[in-house]
C-alpha cells in the first residue's frame, strides 16, 4: 500500500472519530457536571507518566530495533509482546498502590474507589491492543490498522453516551468507566484475529530469541525515563492547574485539548506514516540522502500546519460560544497556543531522528529534563497570576526548547543531521507573533466579516509560502 493509501487509512479513521466526538462533547458536557468532565481528564493525567512505563520502554527500544541492519523482525516481536504483557499488569497495579497510599483524589469527591478500579481494569487491554497496533503500523498494515482503531475508538463514544443518559447524574461517571473497561477487551479479540489474518505472529513464543529479549530490556528501560519525563510536560499543565486552580480549570484546559483536534490529528498522521518510513531511511540510506528526505518533509510540514494553526486563532471564539455553555468559554483563548505547540511537536519529529542515527540513549533524557524544568518553573510562577492559560504557554515553552534543542544536536554537536532549520524557525516566530496577538483580538466581539476577511489574507500568505517551497514538495512527491 503507497503512502498516501496508508496516510488516508489512518485520517479516516480519525476523521470519523474526531467527527462524531465533536458531534457529542456538547451532549457529554451537559450529562457530566464540569467536575466530572474534568475528573476524567485528571485521572488521565495522573495515569500518564505510569503509562509511558506500561511498556518497560520495550515500544521506545522497539523503534531503535527497527533502524538497525540485520535484525530478525519477528522474533523481535515476540520478545517485545512477552515483555508488555508482563509489565503492563504490574505497573497497573503500582499505579492502583500509588492512587489509594497517597489518596490523590481525595480532593475530588465525584471519583470513588470503583471508577479507579473500573479504570485499572481497563488497562491491560488497552496496552495490549495498542502494542498491536503500533506493529501494524511498522508493518504498513494500515487497512487492519483502521479496523482495529474504529472499533476501539468509536464503541466507547456510542455506548457510553445513551449508558449515561439513563442513570443519575452522580452514577454517571461510574457508568462512562464501566464502558470505557469492558469495550476494550473486545477490541483485544478483534485486534489478535486480524494480526493472524496480517500474517504477524507476536504470540509465537518459538521466535523468542532471549539474547534479544535482554538487549531489548536494558535499552527500554534506559529510555523509560525519558518517555516519563515527556509525558510529563504534556500532563503537568493539568496536573499543576488542578492543584493551583481547582478542578475547574482542568475541565477548561480538556476542553481546549479537545478541540485542539485538528492540529493532534494531523501531527498523529504523519507521525503514523513518517515515523516507519524514518527507521527505513536511516537504516537503508546514505546521511546525505536521509538527510534531503528529512529535509523536504520538514518544509513541506510547516506548509501545512501552520496555515491551521492561523485559522483555530480566527475562529476558536465563535465556535466555542455557538457549541458549549459559558462556563466553558475561557478554553478559547488557550486553543491557538495549543495548537501551535502541536506544530513544534510535529516538527521535533524530524528533528529527534538525531537519536536514532547517534544510538545516544542518554540525550532523549537530558533534552526532556531540561524542558520539563523550564515547563514547571513557568508554570507555577505565572498560574496563580493568569491562571489555567498560564499552564498552556508553558507547553509551548517547553515544546520549543525541545525542538531548538534537537534540532542543534543533529545540525551543530553531532553534525548528522544537516537541515535547512533558519527559514522555518523565522516563519515560526512569525506564526506565534499573530497566534499571541491574534488570540487576545479574536477572542473579543468581532465580526463574521472580519474574520472571513483575515483568514482571506491567512491563506494568501499560506500559498506564497506553499509556492516558496514547491521544490520540497516536489522532492516530497517522489519519496511517496
Amino acid at each position: 500500500m503507497s503512502v498516501i493509501k496508508r496516510l488516508a487509512s489512518y485520517a479516516g479513521v480519525d476523521i470519523f472519530a474526531a467527527l462524531l466526538g465533536l458531534i457529542t462533547s456538547p451532549i457529554t458536557t451537559r450529562l457530566l457536571s464540569i467536575e466530572q468532565y474534568g475528573a476524567i481528564s485528571y485521572m488521565a493525567a495522573v495515569w500518564l507518566p505510569f503509562m509511558v512505563a506500561r511498556y518497560a520502554g520495550i515500544d521506545y527500544s522497539f523503534v531503535f530495533f527497527k533502524a538497525r541492519k540485520g535484525v530478525d523482525q519477528n522474533a523481535l516481536l515476540v520478545a517485545c509482546t512477552k515483555v508488555i504483557g508482563v509489565s503492563t499488569v504490574c505497573v497497573a497495579l503500582f499505579f492502583l498502590g500509588f492512587v489509594f497510599a497517597t489518596d490523590v483524589f481525595s480532593d475530588l469527591t465525584v471519583i470513588g474507589d470503583y471508577e479507579i478500579l473500573l479504570f485499572v481494569l481497563g488497562l491491560l487491554p488497552i496496552a495490549l491492543v495498542d502494542w498491536l497496533l503500533l506493529m501494524l503500523r511498522f508493518a504498513h498494515k494500515a487497512t487492519e490498522y483502521a479496523k482495529i482503531s474504529i472499533v476501539q475508538k468509536i464503541s466507547v463514544i456510542i455506548i457510553a453516551l445513551p449508558a449515561m443518559y439513563f442513570f443519575e447524574q452522580t452514577e454517571r461517571l461510574l457508568v462512562y468507566y464501566f464502558v470505557a473497561s469492558v469495550f476494550p477487551l473486545i477490541s483485544f479479540v478483534y485486534a489478535v484475529s486480524l494480526m493472524k489474518k496480517a500474517g504477524l505472529q507476536p504470540f509465537n513464543w518459538s521466535l523468542n530469541r532471549p539474547g534479544m529479549l535482554k538487549e531489548l530490556l536494558s535499552y527500554g528501560v534506559f529510555l523509560v525515563p525519558g518517555g516519563i519525563l515527556y509525558s510529563l510536560i504534556a500532563v503537568t499543565d493539568k496536573l499543576l492547574v488542578g492543584a493551583l486552580v481547582g478542578v475547574q480549570g482542568v475541565a477548561l484546559l480538556a476542553l481546549a485539548i479537545a478541540l485542539s483536534a485538528p492540529i493532534t490529528m494531523l501531527k498523529k498522521w504523519v507521525s503514523l506514516v513518517l515515523n516507519p518510513l524514518i527507521t527505513d531511511w536511516i537504516r537503508e540510506l546514505s546521511a546525505a540522502e536521509y538527510s534531503q528526505n528529512l529535509n523536504a518533509v520538514l518544509y513541506c510540514l510547516s506548509v501545512v500546519f501552520f496555515p491551521t494553526v492561523l485559522l483555530m486563532t480566527i475562529w476558536s471564539q465563535p465556535v466555542v460560544h455557538l457549541l458549549y455553555t459559558e462556563s466553558y468559554y475561557e478554553s478559547a483563548t488557550m486553543i491557538p497556543f495549543l495548537a501551535f505547540s502541536g506544530v513544534l511537536a510535529v516538527l521535533t519529529l524530524v528533528a529527534i531522528s538525531t537519536v536514532l542515527i547517534t544510538q545516544k540513549k542518554s540525550t532523549t533524557l537530558k533534552v526532556n529534563l531540561f524542558a520539563l524544568c523550564a515547563n514547571v518553573g513557568f508554570s507555577v510562577y505565572f498560574i496563580p497570576l493568569y491562571g489555567a492559560i498560564a499552564a498552556v504557554w508553558g507547553t509551548v515553552l517547553a515544546e520549543f526548547l525541545i525542538l531548538i534543542l534537537w534540532g542543534y544536536l543533529g545540525a551543530v554537536h553531532y553534525k548528522i543531521l544537516l537541515l535547512q532549520w533558519r527559514p522555518v524557525l523565522m516563519v515560526t516566530v512569525g506564526v506565534f507573533v499573530c497566534v499571541f496577538y491574534g488570540t487576545f483580538y479574536f477572542y473579543s466581539d468581532v465580526g463574521v466579516l472580519e474574520r472571513v476577511g483575515a483568514s482571506l489574507v491567512c491563506l494568501f500568505l499560506s500559498a506564497l509560502y506553499g509556492w516558496s517551497n514547491i521544490e520540497h514538495f516536489r522532492e516530497f512527491r517522489k519519496l511517496l
